[in-house]
Parts: C-alpha cells; structure tokens; sequence
C-alpha cells in the first residue's frame, strides 16, 4: 500500500530480545498495523498480497506508536531476517486486520502500543533481563553447556527406545522465572524427572542457591555422564545449591522428599504416567509438581495450583515454547494412610 513504512532486520544468534518501535502521532486518528514476514519479501508484507505472519492492530486513540518484540532465542525460521511493514487505514475501512485463514500461529513476535514518539530499534541481551546477582551464574551457565551437544548424545545412545526418552533442553531464565513464581525456599528439594545433561538442575541450583538440594534422574549413562561434566566445569566457580545427579530408572528410584518435582512428560507413555501416579502419592502435601499434562485423572492425588484460574506456565524449550501446568500434593486423604 502506498505510503506504508517497510523495513528489515537481520536477527541476532544471541539470546534477547529486539525492539522495534514504529511512532507516528499525526496518524493516531486512523486504524494503524504492523505486518511481520518470517520469508524474504522484496518490499516487504502486504494486506493485499496476504504474506506475512503476525499482524497487530491497534484502534484511533490507542497510542503514539506500535511496539514490535522479537525473541530471538524462537526465531528458528529460514530466514535470518524479519521484515516488517507499518501501515494506516481510514478508521471507516471495513477491511478486517487480522491473519490470512488457515495461517499457523508461530511464536516470537509480541507487540504492544506505546506512546514513543519517534522510531528506534534495540537489541536487549536477555542476561539483562536477569537481576543483577545471578548474571554471573546465567554467563557460567551456557559456559558449562558450550562443548555439550546433547541431541547428538542422544541420538548416539544405543539400545534405548521408547517415547518416554524423548530428548529436549530447557535454559536458565524460564526456570528461575518459574522458581521465583513457585517462591522456593532453603527447605525445598528440586527434582528432575528424566534430567537428561542436568540443564533444570544445574539451572536451578545456580539461580536459587538457597535450595537445600537440586537432583536429577537421568536413564541414559550418555546424558548422565555429560551432565557429570556440566557439573564438574561449574565446580568451584560460583555459589550454588547441592547437586545430586543420579543414573537410574525414575520410577525404581527413591524421591520422596522432593518438594518440587520437573517432569517434562509430553511424551510419557500412559503406563509410565499410572506409575508416577503412585509415586506423586509419596511425596509430602503441599509439594509442587510440574507436568506437561493438564490433568492427571479424578482420583489424582494433585490438584491444579493455584485451584482458581491459570495454572499453566509457558516454558522455553529447544523445540519451542510449551505449556508447563504446577500441580499440588493434596493433603492426605484417609483411603490412602497404612
């Protein structure tokens, strides 16, 4: 459309976030948009043509300025760059603002109105994001993974298959935000189900090194050993709750004194589920459980947290973001005392 403004950017291989802001007050009377393409687009993307991805509209009155959001940790598309078009209607033009039908949502991108009132573009490392005290831990973090690939590990691991061994890796960030919503304690015992390198547990007990203790259970000796390894570069080199990293079978091991227990269950298979079921009865009441299954079934001995409204946190993993749901140990009932 004539008189729209179209631009790209090339998005960057570190973990942050970029900024982009499109300010136009003379227009704040008319229907404003931004359009956003994950495929090279000569000009940039079109109403008319229907070729982008994200769209966002924003009413007469509603701001000075759209704001785009781009993360670039998700940005896994083709295409090293963005492009974007900022673009006005007359706010009587019946044209709907809204997705091609049929178009897939992808994440990414978020946008939000402002009141800036000139155009400007940012980078923001997400280690910015991170209080102050923890960025040296979120900086020995990635250090302890960067010679570990633990898909090729997996992918080597002979003799074992199955669902349940799925393989996918969490980061820092996501599991302090989710620590610090949970409001952990120096009494608690974090616990990973399926620990794979130790990522939630090394994560873990660098951004909450009050924990008492931080413990992962890993099948794979391969996954286990590189998680041994993680371990043993973090050693010495910054405050950090205990580690205990166990190679075993989940459900043949002891747990019960975990107070918060990471099962990144997607792809459990229903009798794994049953048999962690009956684990779960174990644990003390009032202990957390994150799952990525919504329900666990009437007779469950957990129950949604907090009981009213959302109990689903999104989680960053390497295959993209994916709904994690916090789950309660509910008191004791009397058909299950000895």
């Amino acid at each position: 459309m004539e008189g729209c403004r179209h631009s790209s950017l090339e998005i960057l291989s570190t973990r942050g976030t970029h900024r982009v802001v499109f300010a136009d007050a003379a227009k704040a009377e008319l229907r404003r948009y931004v359009l956003v393409s994950k495929a090279e687009i000569e000009v940039g993307p079109s109403l008319e043509e229907e070729n982008f991805h994200w769209i966002f509209a924003l009413a007469p009155g509603g701001g000075t300025s759209i704001v785009i959001s781009i993360q670039s940790q998700y940005w896994v598309f083709a295409s090293p760059c963005a492009y974007l078009t900022f673009g006005w209607l007359p706010a009587d033009d019946p044209k709907l603002l809204r997705l091609p039908e049929g178009s897939a949502e992808f994440l990414a991108v978020t946008f939000e109105a402002g009141w800036q009132s000139e155009d400007s573009v940012a980078f923001i490392p997400e280690v910015e994001e991170i209080p102050a005290a923890l960025r040296g831990s979120y900086k020995e973090f990635y250090h302890a993974y960067s010679e570990i690939d633990g898909y090729q590990l997996f992918f080597e691991s002979k003799g074992f298959k199955g669902s349940a061994l799925t393989y996918g890796e969490s980061h820092f960030k996501p599991i302090l935000d989710i620590l610090q919503r949970l409001e952990v304690g120096p009494k608690d015992i974090l616990l990973d189900l399926g620990s794979g390198t130790g990522r939630v547990v090394l994560a873990a007990a660098l951004a909450c090194p009050f924990l008492k203790l931080c413990r992962g259970i890993e099948l794979l000796p391969s996954l286990h050993g590189a998680a041994q390894d993680a371990l043993g570069r973090l050693c010495g080199a910054r405050i950090a709750a205990p580690v205990e990293l166990i190679c075993g079978d989940l459900v043949e091991e002891d747990w019960s004194d975990a107070t918060v227990v990471f099962a990144m269950s997607l792809c459990f298979p229903e009798e794994m589920m049953e048999a962690l079921e009956q684990k779960f009865r174990q644990l003390r009441p009032g202990s957390y459980v994150i799952l990525m299954h919504c329900f666990m079934g009437d007779a469950s001995c957990l129950v949604p947290h907090p009981r009213e409204g959302e109990h689903a946190v999104r989680l960053e993993m390497s295959f993209g973001e994916t709904p994690l749901y916090i789950f309660k140990r509910r008191p004791v009932l009397l058909d299950e005392m000895d």
